[in-house]
């Protein structure tokens, strides 16, 4: 009986497919040599992640706390810790820094965020020139469209006040 055992060239041509399917870039490979290649993943970047994080944290207790503390009011509850707005801040604290805690700890919201970061980077800002004359521009055709607004509906409300009045009018 013939041996079924592949021979040596085989083996290579084998091997040899398997580095380059190994080697075809998934698009998080992309991801990560442009994340690499913008200077993304420094300790720089993380810095900045871990501080909106912790901004975007307190946003969300301030929030939180106001709603759950008018909830805890409107629902007539007693409140646990001397006023309801105490205990709505208490309820939003620990689901606050529960929330914190996670998103610190998965590797998925942090490697989101830092891509985050460095897209921001790449970024070109306009200048405050630029920002300052965008601005008027926009104020002024704001004013000039209200203009044109408020101009039509003052001839409609005279037009439908010259319609109307022509029904009540007696010979």
């Amino acid at each position: 009986m013939p041996d079924q055992s592949p021979s040596e060239g085989e083996q290579e041509r084998e091997r040899e497919r398997d580095r380059e399917r190994a080697v075809v870039p998934t698009e998080a490979s992309r991801i990560q040599d442009m994340v690499r290649a913008a200077g993304g993943g420094g300790v720089e970047n993380h810095r900045y992640v871990i501080l909106a994080q912790f901004a975007l944290a307190g946003l969300v207790w301030y929030t939180l706390s106001l709603a759950l503390a008018f909830a805890w009011q409107k629902a007539s509850f007693t409140p646990l810790f001397g006023s309801s707005t105490t205990t709505g801040q208490l309820l939003a604290a620990v689901l606050t820094i529960g929330g914190l805690v996670y998103a610190l700890r998965n590797p998925v919201a942090q490697e989101f965020s830092t891509e985050v970061v460095v897209e921001l980077r790449k970024v070109s800002w306009p200048s405050f020139k630029e920002t300052r004359q965008t601005t008027l521009v926009v104020v002024v055709l704001v004013i000039i469209n209200a203009l044109i607004l408020g101009g039509f509906d003052f001839l409609w409300a005279k037009l439908i006040k010259v319609v109307l009045s022509w029904g009540t009018e007696t010979s």
